[in-house]
Order: C-alpha cells, then structure tokens, then sequence
C-alpha cells in the first residue's frame, strides 16, 4: 500500500469517533430489548384481547338464545317441559334464527360446520356426542328441574365450551339476562374444576345437560 493510500485509511477511520460508535451499537440494542420487550407484551396481551372478544360473542349468542327462550317460555305460559340442546335446536328451527348464535368461538368440539348442519329443528341425533357437536349450550332439565315462578336467577344454560381452561362461565337466567361468573362468583375454590351437567358439584349448573336424563 503506497503512503497515500495509507494515510486515505488512516482519515477515514478516524472519520467516526470511538463514543459515536459506542452510541450507534447502544441505541440498536436498545431498539432489540425494546422490540423483544414488545413482542412479549404482545404474546401475553394479544391471547387475552382474543378470549375477552370470544367471551363476547358468546354472550351475545347466549342474548340471542335467551331472547327466544323468554318469547317461547310467553307463548307456552311457562318454562318447557323439554330440556338439553334439542330444545335450542328447536328454537332456532322455529324462530328461522341464524344457527350461528348455537355455537361459542371458544369451542373444541362443534364447528360452524357442524352447528349449520344440525341446526335442523331439534332432530339431529339423539346421543349426547352427536348433540355436542351441533350446540356449544347445555340447557336446563326442564322436566326434572322446573323453574321456580318466582325466581329470576335460576340458571336456564351455560356455555359448556372448553370452561376447563378459562375462569368462569357465561350463563343464561331465567330472567333472559346474560352474565359471566367466574370461580369466585360460582361459589368455588380457585383450583377447582368448573363442571357443566349432573357430575357438577354446583347446584345450579348440575341441572343443565346436553341430553335429559330419564
């Protein structure tokens, strides 16, 4: 390399001062912690924000459904005397309702597919297997459990879709109101496993079912 080369490279590399280097390497790993930061957050956020909107829509369907059960429960002047998810189907049937609001987003088990398919005015198959996969519901026993006339909380059906892995559960009253009760509101220990139908432990939610027992 000649001496003018040499003295070319030389300027050019003390061009860029040690302290601007030392703050160009500083700022592109606090950019990376800040991105890794933000990916994080979003992992633990995103899943959330996505359970609140399925919540949502469940308890939207659950409005729907109860709206039809309380014009039904007038028409006959008082609760069914059929019970599970037969008795949604058939609502539905009748009402010519969009059978989507008979399926949760947060289910395993039925499908859009499968809830448009059944949707058949309650004569799907009778086996409680067969059942699940059209309606993501459990419904009241009507027959073993009448209503009490004068009660307005009484649990008319429950979400039974995937309740393991979430706090609580949607649930239609009497009333036609909607709420979402969590362990605490159920009256059950933090760790213990929220159970729709007769093996329930809750007094309320061991009278919904997908299929009435008789």
């Amino acid at each position: 390399m000649t001496d003018e080369a040499t003295a070319a490279a030389g300027g050019a590399s003390k061009g860029i001062p040690g302290w601007l280097i030392a703050v160009l390497v500083l700022s592109g790993l606090a950019v990376i912690v800040f991105c890794a930061a933000l990916f994080g957050a979003a992992s633990i956020l995103v899943p959330r924000i996505q359970e609140k909107q399925r919540q949502s829509t469940c308890a939207n369907n659950l409005r729907r459904l109860g709206g039809l059960y309380v014009a039904d429960a007038m028409r006959q002047d008082g609760a069914p005397g059929e019970g599970g998810a037969r008795y949604f189907l058939r609502l539905v049937h009748d009402a010519s309702a969009d059978p989507a609001v008979l399926f949760c987003p947060s289910d395993s088990v039925a499908t859009p597919e499968t809830v448009v398919a059944g949707a058949d005015g309650g004569r799907s198959p009778s086996a409680a297997d067969a059942l699940r996969r059209v309606c993501s519901y459990a419904v009241r026993d009507f027959a073993r459990y009448p209503l009490d006339d004068s009660a307005t909380d009484e649990f008319v059906a429950a979400d039974a879709a995937d309740v393991h892995g979430r706090g609580g559960v949607t649930i239609l009253l009497s009333d036609g109101s909607v709420q979402f009760r969590t362990r605490a509101g159920l009256g059950l220990a933090p760790d213990e496993p929220i159970v729709i139908g007769p093996d329930s432990s809750h007094p309320e939610l061991a009278k919904l079912c997908i299929v009435p027992a008789r």
